[in-house]
């Protein structure tokens, strides 16, 4: 687990125009497809390499309040929603963890219905799994689009057929 001061939902998204990275096949939800295509390619990578963070670190993080009792903290973007869930994917929290965050957003943002929380939460766990997928194919000989170059792509029936042959 890493401190709770990596946990940052209030940086602000730069769409520097990198491509979204493929997902191969998931099953995603339309709310969860809906809310990739507002991300850019920068925050997808962003959130692919989240690290873990307990419910209660993001819990505090996200009821952190003044003196006057006021809430210190702004409402997270749709990058900085799917960042707190996939923080708690890569954590392995359970159910009820991830349950005990979602009212906690409930609870300080009202605008966020259970609908966006649970996009959030199923666009997060479909990115963590393809990182960890891709990660997984690294080393292996592919053709899947978006592993390899060009180069590769080209090269690779005749390096298939040299090696059934030999």
């Amino acid at each position: 687990m890493t401190d709770a001061t990596a946990f940052d939902i209030e940086t602000p998204s730069i769409d520097d125009g990198t491509p979204l990275p493929s997902l191969g096949k998931v099953r995603m939800g339309n709310g969860a497809a809906t809310l990739r295509k507002r991300l850019s390619g920068r925050d997808i990578e962003n959130i692919r390499k989240a690290k873990g963070l307990d419910a209660e670190a993001i819990s505090t993080q996200l009821n952190k309040r003044d003196v006057d009792g006021r809430l210190r903290v702004v409402a997270p973007t749709d990058r900085g929603l799917v960042m707190i869930f996939a923080h708690l994917h890569v954590a392995g929290a359970s159910t009820i963890e991830r349950a005990r965050v979602s009212e906690v957003i409930r609870k300080n943002w009202p605008q966020f219905n259970s609908n966006d929380l649970k996009a959030a939460q199923n666009l997060a766990e479909c990115e963590i799994d393809a990182a960890r997928r891709s990660a997984a194919r690294k080393d292996t000989e592919t053709n899947v689009i978006d592993l390899n170059g060009f180069d590769e792509l080209c090269a690779y029936p005749s390096r298939e057929r040299r090696r059934r042959v030999a």
